[in-house]
């Protein structure tokens, strides 16, 4: 994650081969077996950052906004026999995040507890996301409970709708 103006053109089509490309190449190499079942999930992952807007996400919203376009394509091209879906994990509380919040209490010179704070505080659930979320997220769509959901992209962020 960098400011747009320390990035190259290069960073940016990178990303792109990541996380575009990278699922391409990787769903052409199963299509005819994910075809062959008649009751296939494909789950990509995104980011918030696509629909949030966040500083130093340039790059990757870029590329995850292209993954979510073709989320939403292959699910009506693939319909019924495969489902496509994606997943938008927020902040998740994990060694990365331990590591940012370091990093800016350094920067900041403010305290790790009031980082944690305000990243909680961006969640109006105000509470940190966990790897074991995701992978929840993930086995409903990948399961039958999930039969008639494709061409979602599901945020999993802690935030709720709020009716104020």
């Amino acid at each position: 994650l960098r400011p747009f103006k320390g990035l190259s053109t290069e960073a940016f089509e990178k990303d792109f081969q990541i996380n575009v490309t990278g699922a391409i190449n990787s769903l052409k190499a199963v299509l005819s077996r994910l075809s062959a079942s008649g009751n296939a999930s494909v789950v990509f992952f995104s980011t918030v950052a696509v629909q949030t807007g966040m500083p130093f996400h340039s790059s990757v919203a870029a590329s995850k906004g292209a993954l979510e376009g073709l989320t939403r394509s292959l699910a009506a091209e693939f319909a019924p026999k495969i489902r496509v879906n994606a997943i938008c994990p927020g902040t998740i509380k994990g060694d990365r995040m331990v590591r940012v919040i370091r990093d800016k209490s350094k920067f900041l010179k403010i305290s790790k507890k009031k980082i944690e704070k305000e990243f909680i505080s961006m969640a109006s659930m105000n509470c940190w996301i966990y790897e074991e979320d995701i992978g929840k997220t993930c086995s409903f769509l990948m399961s039958d409970d999930a039969e008639r959901v494709s061409g979602q992209i599901i945020a999993v962020d802690g935030n709720a709708i709020r009716l104020d």
